[in-house]
């Protein structure tokens, strides 16, 4: 018997189909058993060949005849096909399928696939039956893998959240995902309060209630309920993660990363060989990636970045999609903060990538919102899309984030209230309640990557504990100086000014600059200046990153006179340095402020504290940048330089600065050099500095340091300009230099 020529055809149409989604890495499947309109199952698998967990449906069409009614644009260029069937009965099929299903054309000459989605929106009606359009550009090849990808995550369901606060545990999710779970979106995990505390616990629970703040409720589980596994958890414990609960608890409660680092490094693929090695990746994929980004989030928050991009590497290639977004969004950070910005940007947009089919877990959809939100704020100007980026920050995560902390504030503002309806000092007893919430909102959103809204909640509890300590502190300071008759005397370093020290250098690392620079300004002011000092001290050593830049200058800024000589030195040294040749450091920082504004205002605040030797550095760095920095913000941050140097140590250059200031600086410049010289003793440059004003030379009026030297006639003469000056000024706009500045920072 002889086949058809059309069974034929068709026949090496869907094997070829089938050769191009291999080709892309997915698993195709023909479907010889039943005709039901699918000619083949097509199993999802992603770039790393990981499947994910999704079945579509192809209808496949072969042969030059099906490609009869073609579509053209303006130019006449091919744009499509149309496809039509006489009834509606095969589309209905289609649309109505629980899975995607895809029209699939191959044109048997060309041997090239071109699909279309089928959904009721793509089919049209011609009035005798129905037709959908198969875009040229739609072929069934590598460059439109991530379109097909899109297409099949179509099918998943976002989970159903409203009311399930009360049913929360480790298994509302799949087992594999509950840690990642209890980690990012705790909300899901821990026990609601109200559910009582008899039952025992699973560790993914335990583990949730720490990243809620909610460690008190662990003790009341061990008093009240059956759990022997939570009260004896230790890096002994048979089960792993219990040990993970022990070490997190160690690193979120005591400030001891070191278990959770051991416990990181010994889940890694790394420290195991041959067999073992692909076996046990495969069976503690999720623990790798919860050990790894764990310890890297508290790496990165200590600034041990080389330590947290080794660790990131070590967790692999081969770990499930959802865990490995969740690195890549790790070592995008990282990467970022060492100044690797085109490589940080490929990481999260991989990321991003690899969490789109993962509509069904709310994880996936913070990370990917941190991914999103990274890349936002690493764009150009022209390059951001604000729409598509709020979308995909609106998660799940993010609004239990805000509930966090808006039950924090209102617990915050109940202690304050009452303790001011109690004649109490407000600011001394702030509430536990509202600490622990802001501090698991920080945590949360760090472990998803998601820096702003992490900086934005420890901001806020910096400044409940700012308040409460510099309360408390002062509240001591009192009752020592009663208890001694009045009697000053040196209070020694205690608990609240350690506190103090150490939540000025969190806010330092994690760049909210505003807060931090709110608290120096105070403490420096009324005290204790001893934690500033320190802060200042630690900040000097500590490494420059895209995060802690701005908040690294405005403590010098603010608090740079306090340095001890040694460390003013270096830090004032580092200033010249950005002055004089700012593009390694805008390159390795990638800062998102203008370098010479802020970088002039710390070493302004430095010199007072820094040697001579730094003054006459200073005096030379300004002599020969000074012919390259034109405009009026930079003449005049120079001018303001050249009044902090000191007069005794730049005599060695007196020459060069008359130079300067009669060999063509500008008039306001030349004033400034000839009143450094003055100060130094120098009376030829104050006999010039008198010729000018009496000359009529508004700026060098500024200099003039004995008004009695003028003579009636020329201090009438420059009272008038002076007045005449400042009415001009007062009718310019108000600008800032610093306001010039690409992109934005953090707002906290």
């Amino acid at each position: 018997m002889r086949a058809s020529e059309q069974e034929q055809t068709g026949g090496a149409g869907v094997s070829r189909v089938i050769a191009d989604f291999t080709e892309i890495g997915w698993g195709p499947s023909e479907n010889t058993r039943h005709d039901l309109g699918i000619d083949l199952f097509l199993q999802v698998r992603d770039e790393r060949r990981f499947d994910r967990v999704i079945l579509m449906a192809a209808q496949v069409k072969s042969g030059i005849s099906y490609f009869n009614a073609p579509t053209s644009d303006d130019q006449g260029a091919c744009t499509g096909w149309w496809y039509a069937e006489s009834d509606a009965r095969h589309f209905e099929d289609w649309v109505q399928h629980a899975m995607p299903h895809l029209l699939v054309m191959h044109d048997d000459v060309t041997r090239t696939s071109y699909w279309a989605h089928v959904t009721k929106e793509a089919v049209h009606s011609t009035g005798s039956g129905y037709k959908i359009h198969v875009p040229v550009h739609q072929k069934v090849e590598l460059s439109n893998r991530d379109k097909l990808l899109k297409v099949a995550a179509s099918a998943k369901q976002q989970p159903a959240l409203q009311g399930t606060s009360f049913a929360a545990g480790a298994k509302a999710v799949a087992p594999g995902r509950a840690l990642r779970h209890a980690l990012l979106t705790p909300r899901l995990i821990a026990p609601h309060r109200n559910t009582g505390y008899e039952r025992a616990l699973a560790p993914e629970e335990a583990i949730a209630l720490i990243t809620q703040g909610r460690v008190q409720d662990l003790q009341w589980y061990i008093e009240e309920g059956s759990n022997p596994h939570l009260a004896a958890a230790d890096s002994r414990s048979r089960v792993w993660e219990w040990r993970f609960f022990s070490a997190y608890y160690n690193a979120v409660v005591d400030s001891d990363i070191q278990p959770l680092l051991d416990l990181a490094v010994a889940a890694c693929p790394a420290s195991t060989t041959g067999k073992r090695r692909g076996k046990q990746q495969a069976e503690q994929a999720h623990r790798i990636a919860a050990g790894v980004v764990t310890s890297a989030t508290f790496l990165t928050a200590a600034e041990r970045l080389t330590d947290a991009e080794t660790l990131l590497e070590e967790a692999g290639e081969d770990l499930l999609p959802i865990d490995h977004a969740w690195v890549l969004v790790h070592r995008a950070i990282v990467m970022s903060e060492q100044g690797n910005l085109d490589t940080s940007r490929r990481l999260a947009a991989a990321a991003l990538r690899t969490v789109a089919p993962d509509l069904d877990d709310v994880t996936a959809a913070a990370i990917g919102a941190s991914a999103a939100d990274f890349l936002y704020r690493t764009s150009g100007r022209g390059a951001k899309d604000l729409g598509a980026t709020m979308t995909a920050v609106d998660t799940a995560s993010s609004w239990w984030r805000s509930q966090s902390v808006a039950w924090a504030l209102e617990a915050h503002e109940e202690k304050t209230f009452r303790s001011w309806g109690e004649g109490e000092d407000p600011g001394t007893w702030p509430s536990a309640e509202a600490q622990s919430r802001l501090l698991s909102a920080w945590l949360s959103a760090s472990l998803a990557g998601t820096r702003g809204p992490s900086a934005a909640a420890l901001a806020q509890h910096a400044r409940h504990e700012i308040t409460e300590h510099e309360a408390a502190w002062r509240s001591n300071a009192a009752t020592e100086l009663n208890v001694r008759d009045n009697q000053p005397r040196q209070i020694p370093t205690s608990t609240h000014t350690r506190s103090l020290e150490d939540t000025l250098d969190k806010l330092r690392r994690f760049g909210c600059t505003k807060t931090l620079q709110t608290a120096v300004q105070r403490l420096w002011a009324v005290g204790p200046a001893s934690p500033v000092q320190a802060a200042v001290q630690r900040s000097v050593s500590a490494p420059w990153t895209h995060t802690n830049a701005s908040a690294k200058l405005a403590l010098l800024r603010y608090a740079g006179d306090l340095l001890p000589r040694e460390l003013a030195d270096q830090a004032g040294r580092h200033c010249l340095t950005l002055l004089e040749d700012p593009e390694p450091f805008a390159q390795r920082v990638r800062p998102w402020f203008t370098i010479d504004h802020y970088a002039h205002r710390a070493l302004w605040r430095v010199l007072s504290a820094a040697s001579d030797v730094v003054h006459a550095e200073t005096a030379d760095v300004l002599l020969r940048v000074l012919p390259d920095r034109p405009g009026e913000h930079n003449e005049t941050d120079l001018i303001k330089l050249a009044a902090h140097m000191r007069p005794a140590a730049v005599t060695a250059f007196s020459s060069r600065l008359r130079m300067a200031a009669t060999d063509g600086a500008s008039p306001a410049m030349s004033a400034a050099l000839l009143g450094v010289l003055i100060a130094s003793g120098d009376s030829a440059a104050e006999a010039e500095l008198l010729r000018r004003t009496e000359a009529g030379d508004i700026d060098a009026i500024g200099e003039v340091r004995s008004p009695a030297d003028l003579s009636p006639r020329t201090g009438k003469h420059v009272i008038g300009l002076a007045a005449s000056h400042a009415t001009s000024i007062s009718r310019k706009p108000n600008r800032t230099a610093g306001d010039s500045a690409a992109g934005t920072g953090p707002a906290c």
